[in-house]
Order: structure tokens, then C-alpha cells, then sequence
């Protein structure tokens, strides 16, 4: 009924804006980084380049890496897609959790998840291990994508959220620019196994940084 009348009050052009919610307009970049929420971006600037490099390093680099141990393409290819389908159950449990309990410590635990299956994962050279922990690593991936996609955007103030939750994701994305060469120079160097425990690391830098210096956020109202 609240939001009918506003939109009613819209229409009319009666419309006032409840008090605390005025429109400051966008801060732009240069006034995000001279706000209060510095510290939020460079948090997650952090936490999106990390998982930037453990998501991409795992999904990107598998079939390679299974065809570097002796695995046939084809035999591959079928392993890839039977753990991609781990990825509609994911999404559909972070649906169910997100807004149940903390996101902020929902995120950090589903991280150290897709770590630990991942290492799993590297560790085994058997098809049933395989398939199980890769299809448990999709999964959880797609448990942690919209919780931290949510998490982001509600880290800002209303005149911020755009700019800080683009400027996050854009900078964190470019982990893709420098991960293909750190997956390729420890295989090289030091083997198969190192890339997956170079993955885990990563995933858990991610779920360290979100519980010491993430903002509990479930039982605020965004402004």
C-alpha cells in the first residue's frame, strides 16, 4: 500500500522523498574514494580479486589441466559438464540461505567450502572423486556468486552503490588479466597439485578479508 501511494504521489508530482532518504546525487569515483566507504571499496576490490582468481582459475584451467595428466579430451569434456551442472542446484540454495542468516559470514564459509573441495579435487586422479568434488566446487561457487554480488551493492550509501559496486567488480575482474599467468607458472614449476593449492589460498584470502574487516549488513537499513 506504502509503495502504491508513493507511486500514485509520483504520478501527481506531490511526491516527497522520506527524511534521511534525500537524493545527495552520485559521488563519482572521486568522491567515493573521499567518503566514508573508502575502506568498503578497497575491502572489496580485495575480495573480488581474489575470488576473480580462484573462480577463473578453477573453470578456465580444468579441462587443460585434466588433459595434462593423461585424461582424453573427450573424456574430459564429459567430466567438465557433468560438474557444471552443480551450478543450477547452487543457485538455487543461495536463493534459499542469502537472506536467511548473515550474508557476511554465509560468504566467508562458502568460500573455505569451495576451497576445500577444490583442493580435494587436485589431490585425486580417481573419475568418481573427480566429478563428485568438481560438481561440488560448481555448486558452491554458484552458493557464493549472488551472496557476494548482493553484499556488494548493499556495502554503499544509496549515492554511492553504482559507482562502488562497479568500481569493485571492474578492478576484481582484472585478476583474469594476471591469473592465466600464475596458473601456468606453477604448473610449469611446481605441478599440477600447486594450482590447486594456489586456488584454495585464494578462496581463503577471500573468506579472511570478509570476516576481519566485513561489515555485518542482514540487519541494517541501506540509506
Amino acid at each position: 500500500a506504502r509503495v502504491e501511494s508513493e507511486c500514485a504521489a509520483l504520478d501527481a508530482g506531490t511526491f516527497q522523498s522520506p527524511p534521511g532518504n534525500e537524493d545527495h546525487g552520485n559521488l563519482g569515483i572521486k568522491g567515493l574514494l573521499h567518503s566514508d566507504s573508502r575502506g568498503r571499496a578497497l575491502l572489496l576490490i580485495g575480495v573480488w580479486f581474489c575470488q576473480t582468481l580462484g573462480f577463473y582459475g578453477f573453470n578456465a584451467w580444468v579441462p587443460t589441466l585434466l588433459a595434462e595428466q593423461g585424461f582424453s579430451i573427450v573424456r574430459t569434456l564429459e567430466q567438465s559438464s557433468a560438474i557444471s551442472i552443480g551450478a543450477v542446484p547452487g543457485a538455487w540454495i543461495a536463493s534459499k540461505i542469502a537472506d536467511r542468516w548473515e550474508r557476511k559470514y554465509l560468504i566467508a564459509l562458502v568460500a573455505v567450502l569451495v576451497g576445500t573441495f577444490g583442493m580435494i579435487y587436485g589431490l585425486s586422479f580417481n573419475t568418481w572423486v573427480i566429478v563428485t568434488f568438481g560438481f561440488l566446487v560448481a555448486l558452491t561457487q554458484q552458493v557464493f556468486a549472488p551472496m557476494l554480488y548482493a553484499y556488494t551493492a548493499e556495502c554503499f550509501p544509496t549515492n554511492s552503490r553504482n559507482t562502488g559496486a562497479g568500481l569493485s567488480y571492474g578492478i576484481g575482474r582484472l585478476g583474469n588479466t594476471v591469473g592465466p599467468l600464475v596458473v601456468a607458472f606453477l604448473f610449469t614449476h611446481f605441478g599440477y597439485r600447486s594450482v590447486f593449492a594456489y586456488i584454495a589460498v585464494c578462496w581463503v584470502v577471500v573468506a579472511a578479508l570478509i570476516m576481519a574487516f566485513g561489515p555485518r549488513m542482514n540487519a541494517r537499513t541501506l540509506t
